[in-house]
């Protein structure tokens, strides 16, 4: 039974609790779980992809070859956030694109991932402004 003062969820640690935060009665969430993980983690392999230059389908290849199925249509999915991915599916793909699942699930983009859309929004607005259209 929770105390007064307690603010841990049943059969958690109270204040010792190395997850912290505390527990949203409402969400029955502790309050730093951050639920857009999938979400983040399908947009940063989206960018991150795109910035080290490989396909959908090179990316598919390369799960298959070490050991996990995929297909192009595959990655497509999880890019649209139309599928999520397994623990050890998340593992390789971050491990593929050169990173960790810290870096693709983090409550913001990534610094280089932030400076990468940047520069991509800045090079659009440089063609339109250079055909007429901004």
């Amino acid at each position: 039974m929770k105390e007064a003062n307690d603010d841990s969820a049943p059969g958690t640690y109270g204040d010792r609790d190395p997850g912290g935060g505390p527990w949203i009665e409402k969400h029955q969430l502790r309050e730093w779980f951050y639920p857009e993980a999938s979400a983040m983690f399908a947009d940063t392999l989206r960018f991150k992809r795109q910035m080290i230059g490989i396909t959908q389908a090179e990316l598919a290849e390369r799960m298959t070859a070490a050991g996990i199925p995929f297909y192009d249509s595959t990655v497509a999915k999880i890019e649209k956030r139309q599928r999520r991915v397994h623990l050890d599916e998340a593992q390789l793909i971050a491990r593929i694109l050169g990173v960790d699942i810290a870096y693709m699930t983090g409550t913001d983009y990534p610094e280089d991932v932030r400076e990468w859309l940047n520069e991509q929004h800045r090079q659009q607005l440089n063609v339109r402004r250079s055909s007429g259209k901004a």
